[in-house]
């Protein structure tokens, strides 16, 4: 775990995960009962929406994508974006899953989900967060950027769009002067290929959870294979994430370790999870089962995350960014 990979929120696939969360949140508004597992791609010229849907929220699918469109881009990074088609095709849920969640939410499928803790992980990846912020803030480069942290040789490889190759210096020595603010002094690479000019969907297509790792706390980090974006809380590959976390940092505290991974298992219908604790100490891994008691139910209502907007936190920088609140 010694590289972190981002990117920003313009990436076309972190857009995709953008809408999809979107959609969530403006069923969630309408109807908190909703269930909702929405699919997104993007193309230069077509967005497409696919999924399933139980709702009885009344939503303008193509006003909400053009909305989003605007927000990230505008005609700066998507010209003429308002001619972009809107293809909807999502449907209804299996009624054999709307019937299991009738009592009480349960599990919707079967799932391995993974949660994590290390604080200077954490730490290191909001702080890049918060140099590429004040990046945009002082360049006009585009919402579509990537990266690699390198820790152990401390350097900084980043691509950046929408700026030509005599800004690059410029970007070099800035981002340096930001890494000294944390008493880091770090080699900077920036678009060691030359020029970006056309990034989002206009060079490349976005799918919702193609960025699964960049939700994995950076890369490395073990990851379960279930999108986070655009799913109710029944859907374990989300709210798992979150509870495995909070669990790997109660355990953190508890056992005076740096670093915890919690793995989670569900079956279809399962309202508690089994649960697997690996902790690292000294170089060494040590795995005990853990005996944990709250329904899925419950730990919805205990952590109010109904109220949340989950499409800002993508715009933020995913899921961490939730979590750095809660891990107090």
């Amino acid at each position: 775990m010694k590289t972190i990979e981002l990117v920003g929120y313009g990436h076309p696939d972190r857009f995709a995960d953008y809408i999809s969360e979107k959609i969530l949140v403006e069923n969630l508004k309408q109807d908190q009962k909703a269930k909702v597992a929405a699919e997104v791609m993007v193309t230069r010229n077509i967005v497409f929406l696919g999924g399933e849907i139980y709702s009885k929220a009344k939503i303008d699918y193509k006003k909400l994508v053009y909305e989003a469109i605007e927000k990230v881009y505008g005609n700066k990074w998507w010209p003429n974006y308002q001619n972009v088609r809107i293809i909807n095709d999502i449907k209804a849920q299996s009624p054999e899953l709307i019937k299991i969640q009738q009592e009480e939410i349960v599990a919707a499928d079967q799932g391995v989900i993974y949660g994590f803790y290390n604080q200077k992980r954490y730490e290191r990846i909001i702080m890049l967060y918060q140099i590429i912020d004040s990046l945009q803030k002082k360049f006009p480069i585009a919402p579509d950027w990537k990266l690699l942290f390198n820790q152990e040789l401390k350097e900084l490889s980043i691509s950046v769009c929408g700026v030509k190759a005599k800004v690059h210096p410029n970007i070099n020595l800035f981002l340096k002067q930001q890494f000294l603010k944390y008493n880091l002094k770090i080699n900077v690479i920036v678009n060691p290929k030359g020029e970006w000019l056309i990034g989002g969907p206009l060079s490349d297509t976005g799918l919702t959870g193609r960025k699964l790792m960049i939700d994995a706390f950076g890369a490395g980090v073990s990851h379960g294979g279930g999108a986070f974006c655009g799913k109710d809380f029944s859907k374990v590959d989300k709210t798992g994430v979150l509870i495995a976390s909070k669990l790997a940092y109660k355990i953190s505290q508890q056992k005076k370790v740096k670093t915890v991974l919690v793995e989670l298992n569900y079956k279809i219908g399962d309202k508690i999870p089994k649960v697997i604790v690996r902790t690292y100490k000294k170089n060494k891994m040590f795995e005990f089962n853990y005996n944990y008691d709250l329904s899925l139910n419950d730990w919805i209502k205990e952590a109010n995350i109904l109220e949340v907007d989950w499409s800002e936190i993508v715009l933020k920088g995913g899921v961490i960014f939730y979590l750095k609140d809660i891990l107090k």
